[in-house]
């Protein structure tokens, strides 16, 4: 068991978990519109849409009341399913609940929890995404090897798909 190298009161720890709540509900709900307009470009081309994300209550708490929720058709959350990624078993769940098989599905995260090697080992295609966080050269090249795109900018993703469409008609987007 990791251990904080420092005592933290129980007033911190609920000062901490408050500010972290916060955080979860400005991501979810203060999206801005060029992520809303690339998903709605995405929906427009028919192409359905899911999360898989390895969540926990505080993550999840305002989803249905997220800009991004009308965009997806479907959302596996770790903490209701009890799977993390990369296990097999969520990705699969995830294509299972869309109707979807694997050489039909994109997925697209910035590579944590080893998710694009998971999403690869089911036979997605993989999108790493640097959208949000810029990974060092080092750690790049260790996930490309999972990965069969690169993008910095959220919109790059209609390219990745314009490459792909029709053979890939599905996407995961990972949180």
């Amino acid at each position: 068991v990791a251990r904080i190298p420092f005592e933290v009161s129980n007033e911190q720890k609920k000062e901490l978990l408050c500010l972290r709540e916060k955080r979860m509900r400005r991501a979810l709900t203060e999206v801005p519109n060029h992520f809303l307009e690339t998903l709605k470009r995405i929906n427009d081309k028919g192409i359905k849409a899911g999360i898989i994300s390895n969540a926990d209550l505080i993550d999840k708490k305002y989803w249905n009341e997220s800009a991004l929720r009308p965009f997806f058709d479907d959302a596996v959350f770790s903490c209701d399913v009890g799977i993390l990624k990369p296990d097999p078993l969520i990705y699969n769940l995830a294509m299972e609940r869309l109707g979807v098989l694997p050489q039909e599905c994109v997925f697209v995260g910035d590579g944590g929890s080893n998710e694009l090697f998971g999403a690869r080992r089911v036979g997605m295609k993989t999108i790493l995404s640097e959208v949000l966080d810029v990974k060092d050269e080092k750690k790049r090249r260790q996930i490309m090897k999972d990965a069969d795109y690169c993008i910095s900018e959220f919109q790059e993703i209609l390219k990745c798909l314009d490459d792909e469409i029709p053979k890939y008609n599905d996407l995961f987007y990972a949180t």
